[in-house]
């Protein structure tokens, strides 16, 4: 008994024009793409082809949808690196982000708005474009100056996860004398601090050891007030862009561990600075 080639409707993810100029007759409906007998090596007009065309024209646009894929990518690669060779303003204004359509991507971003990812940050400057970068937050209710003062308190311990990255000593739970003083050059976890704006951010060059081993490249803490008693605290950490193969891997494994021991750090302070703030309020208020 002969089978009949009609044109098979197959969902292959959104692919769309990868094959342009090489696939004639695909055509795109929605997400779907109508595959033809044009195809090269396509078996037709045979009893019995239908099962192995259809595994062909599979293996073959899953090859072009990768180098499509590939393509965008590359071009992606090279309209960030235009953006961030501009010059920033000197008032540090975060509106000249990347793109103002940039998007929260997990594990990447974590309790942030799209804003805050497209935003610029003073330690975007501190390094030479490609990068990718990853994006914490949280709110704090509690005065900017509070939460800023307790940023400072990272100069003396990490308030993560302290058997893992503080070799089981605990994070002091009280304020240290001078700690708030800042200068640069100053150890800030594992960067030096570069600049900072008292009340409003700490901002860090990554000491040789976490670029080798993380990639890593700056990080910046940024508070702002959203009214009296209460603030926002982002943390955006930049790295270097993982071409190779190995350097992908080692981003991917990045953003995860960063993830879980930021989230730990960021709630850590955040609890912090609520209790301090709970006990500088004046008897009565």
């Amino acid at each position: 008994m002969g089978i009949s080639h009609r044109p098979r409707h197959c969902d292959f993810g959104g692919f769309a024009d990868a094959t342009s100029g090489t696939v004639d007759d695909a055509q795109r409906h929605g997400d779907n793409l109508v595959l033809g007998d044009s195809l090269p090596g396509r078996v037709a007009g045979r009893d019995g082809g239908t099962t192995m065309s259809l595994v062909h024209d599979y293996v073959f646009l899953r090859l072009h949808r990768q180098r499509h894929r590939d393509q965008i990518a590359q071009a992606d690669h090279a309209a960030l690196a235009r953006t961030v060779r501009r010059s920033p303003s000197r008032s540090g204004s975060t509106d000249d982000g990347p793109t103002a359509t940039t998007k929260p991507r997990f594990p990447e971003h974590w309790n942030v708005t799209a804003a805050e990812v497209a935003a610029t940050y003073p330690c975007d400057r501190l390094a030479p474009p490609p990068i990718r970068s990853l994006t914490r937050g949280i709110d704090v209710n509690a005065p900017a100056p509070v939460v800023f003062r307790w940023l400072c308190q990272l100069k003396v311990a990490p308030y993560s996860y302290d058997w893992i990255d503080h070799l089981g000593r605990p994070s002091p739970r009280t304020l240290t004398p001078g700690v708030e003083i800042l200068a640069r050059g100053q150890r800030f976890l594992i960067a030096e601090i570069t600049e900072f704006v008292e009340n409003e951010h700490i901002t860090g060059r990554a000491i040789t050891a976490a670029e080798r081993l993380f990639g890593v490249a700056a990080v910046t803490y940024r508070v702002s007030a959203r009214s009296d008693s209460t603030s926002r605290l982002v943390v955006r950490l930049v790295v270097y862009d993982p071409v190779p193969t190995w350097a992908q891997v080692r981003f991917r494994l990045l953003a995860w561990g960063d993830l879980i021991m930021m989230h730990k750090q960021l709630s850590t302070l955040q609890q912090l600075a609520e209790q301090t703030a709970a006990e500088w309020q004046p008897t009565g208020s």
